[in-house]
């Protein structure tokens, strides 16, 4: 029980939209993250800012080499807006998640380079 997330790297035939993708066999969950509740707020934020309506929960929301740029200067500067939620974990946004979800936004801007598209995707 708690806040599972997913990203996404989907090939260029698969995107709709900024909320959906068409998902084959091929589609790669490239990243998983447990409990990163800043993160996903700030996913939340981004989701909202999109047009997302209802609750943010098992609901894709596209990310753009904007959207990195911009999530890649909120985990430098560690100013997340925190964001709670039932059993998502309580912990202060430490050097090993700021390091993962650096790695991330380098991982998924290389993937949008190539043509491709990338989702982010919880559960809780």
């Amino acid at each position: 029980m708690g806040l599972d997330q997913y990203a996404y790297f989907v090939k260029r035939g698969e995107i709709i939209d900024d909320f959906s993708f068409e998902e084959d066999g091929e589609t790669q969950e490239a990243f998983y993250w447990r409990k990163n509740r800043h993160l996903h707020g700030w996913m939340e934020e981004l989701f909202r800012k999109k047009g997302g309506e209802g609750e943010f929960n098992c609901q894709p929301v596209r990310l753009k080499k904007k959207d990195l740029n911009e999530l890649k200067k909120v985990i430098k500067k560690r100013s997340f807006n925190d964001a709670h939620g039932y059993f998502w974990g309580d912990r202060k946004y430490d050097d090993a998640q700021a390091e993962n979800d650096l790695e991330f936004v380098q991982e998924a801007k290389h993937w949008i380079d190539k043509g491709g598209a990338v989702y982010y995707s919880s559960w809780w």
